[in-house]
């Protein structure tokens, strides 16, 4: 066959598709004008825009408007929902932004009426939000955008709907990404990833991985730039100090020069006037012997003075006690104001200590004392701190096959004992999430022994493990048995939310400490490489070779057997910690 009949096929053939292409779609109309008019045909309508979408989007809009149409006719509430949800997706394909709004609003609209009695809808109105957000990001109205992303993510919460979550907090952390909000960008890429990665969407774990990696690399750049910034202010206060040293010097010789000269003019002065009372004295001999006549005269005087002043004396005495009654009744009014205004002081000061008692409760010390005074917290890089996971072996069948009242009793008794350990060894509680348990060391307040710190925390958490198995044991009870993984490394910490606080971590190592608890072993404390590297010269562990992690392919592993050397506190009891001030 030569090239001039291979090319005479090829456009017929084309143009053969091309009419069963046109036949398809005309024959999808054929047979919708067959069809009777009830809810079935409908649907009909729906399948066939879904059919040539890709192929012919003029054709499927005619047909996702004929489902619209039709559902209106017969007053199908289902149908105009749906009509209405796939029109705004097809307007969205053909970048008409603001058709697509108004189709999916009202979609939105009629579908929170219809949720009392149709839940499911919860579920397609997350997807119809973030579509409405996509529309209004493309319309630079990226605020707007950014409330119709996170009302999409509520409503994919509660209808439990994961596919629409791990969606919902990409678009909330690539927008936040875009305004410039890095910090809370992290927090919701972390768990649009943790959620993609348990549903198998690697290409939506990709993307969010590679915009939350230019987040933490806009962070550190940030926080560097503003330690910098500080060592230069801190360089110009010293020299604007040194300026002023000088200053007060120069201005202090002046002064003694001033002084010495006011020196001589005050000894001049003293001298004229010592010349000035010689001839005073002389004058004053005079006037001592008219003074002792005029002495005799008023001593006869005064002795009549107090005979009057006696007869006075008692006659006020009468009128002072009755006075001495109105003092009284004066003093005992104002004790009584003022006492009052003190109750009224210590109430005030009573609820003010109880707001901060609240703040204090849930965030570290010095992060709480930051907000009280700045109204904010900065977010703090940290070099290196150890983190650790712990997580219950088989809890969903545990919770199962206890009353919810007994699940919660032993949940908090576990999480209570764990908060006395980590106080105990000075890590930082972050949070607890379902039965989870998470603390790192070394942070707020940075230390050395960070790492040897969580270890001897992860073998008191097992001993107490131990103890409590062998009491559910003795009782018949099914024991809880726990998994602890530790790993050490930077991490960037802050506060998140306005109106509820909550401190939490964000890194690769804090991704790598979660991979160590869900790849070790009941009863058991599974670490890094790094970890290890940290207490090697205090531990015994044992190897445990290279291990598959999800996202960091094979890892070196090790189990924790004992320390040989412990901190003081923990061969003995514990002293009793300090009271902040505002619990005394």
């Amino acid at each position: 066959m030569n090239f001039r009949s291979l090319f005479v096929s090829i456009f017929f053939l084309a143009i053969s598709f091309i009419q069963v292409q046109a036949q398809s779609v005309e024959e999808l109309r054929n047979e919708l004008a067959a069809a009777p008019d009830d809810f079935k045909k409908v649907k009909m309508y729906l399948d066939a825009a879904r059919k040539v979408s890709s192929k012919d989007p003029d054709a499927a809009l005619e047909f996702a408007q004929g489902a619209l149409d039709l559902s209106q006719k017969r007053r199908s509430k289902d149908g105009v929902v749906q009509a209405h949800s796939y029109l705004g997706l097809l307007h969205i394909n053909k970048k008409d932004c603001v058709k697509a709004l108004d189709n999916l609003n009202k979609a939105v609209s009629f579908k929170k009426q219809l949720i009392p009695k149709k839940a499911s809808y919860k579920s397609s109105i997350a997807k119809d939000y973030r579509l409405i957000g996509h529309c209004e990001e493309q319309n630079g109205k990226d605020q707007d955008a950014l409330k119709s992303y996170q009302t999409g993510v509520r409503y994919s919460i509660e209808s439990k709907n994961r596919h629409e979550y791990a969606w919902g907090m990409f678009q909330v952390g690539q927008l936040q990404n875009k305004m410039g909000d890095h910090a809370t960008a992290v927090g919701a890429l972390d768990k649009s990833i943790e959620q993609a990665n348990k549903l198998g969407m690697r290409t939506l774990s990709r993307n969010a991985d590679r915009i939350k990696n230019a987040s933490m690399a806009v962070l550190e750049t940030r926080l560097e730039k503003e330690e910098a910034e500080n060592e230069v202010k801190a360089a110009q206060q010293e020299i604007e100090n040194a300026q002023q040293k000088i200053e007060e010097q120069e201005e202090f010789a002046e002064a003694l020069v001033t002084e010495k000269e006011l020196a001589e003019m005050e000894r001049d002065a003293k001298i004229a006037e010592i010349e000035l009372k010689a001839q005073e004295l002389d004058k004053l001999e005079l006037k001592n012997a008219m003074i002792e006549a005029e002495k005799n005269k008023i001593e006869a005087e005064q002795e009549a003075q107090l005979e009057r002043q006696k007869r006075e004396e008692e006659r006020y005495q009468l009128l002072g006690i009755g006075g001495g009654l109105v003092f009284l009744l004066t003093v005992l009014f104002m004790f009584g104001r003022i006492r009052s205004r003190r109750k009224h002081a210590k109430a005030i000061e009573k609820e003010k200590l109880k707001s901060e008692r609240l703040l204090y409760d849930v965030l570290p010390e010095t992060i709480a004392k930051e907000i009280m005074v700045n109204g904010k917290a900065k977010p703090q890089k940290y070099k290196e701190v150890s983190i650790l996971f712990t997580d219950f072996k088989g809890f969903t069948k545990i919770a199962a096959s206890l009353s919810p009242d007994k699940l919660v009793a032993d949940l908090d008794y576990a999480f209570e004992t764990f908060d006395q350990i980590t106080q105990k060894y000075g890590l930082e509680k972050i949070k607890t999430i379902g039965d989870a348990y998470m603390a790192a060391a070394g942070i707020p307040k940075p230390s050395k022994d960070h790492a040897l710190d969580a270890v001897g925390v992860a073998l008191e958490m097992q001993a107490f493990m131990n103890k409590w198995r062998a009491e559910k044991l003795r009782k018949g009870e099914t024991p809880w048995e726990l998994r602890i993984g530790i790993n050490s490394g930077p991490v960037v910490a802050g506060v998140i939310g306005q109106h509820k606080f909550a401190y939490d971590i964000w890194g690769d190592a804090v991704n790598m400490a979660s991979r160590m608890e869900s790849s070790g072993e009941p009863g058991k404390i599974n670490i890094s490489a790094r970890t290890k590297q940290l207490i090697e010269k205090v531990a015994s562990t044992t190897p445990r070779g290279k291990i598959e992690v999800k996202n960091a392919g094979a890892v070196d592993m090790y189990f924790v057997n004992d320390l040989f050397v412990k901190k003081n506190f923990q061969a003995t009891t514990p002293k009793p910690q300090k009271k902040p001030w505002w619990r005394k």
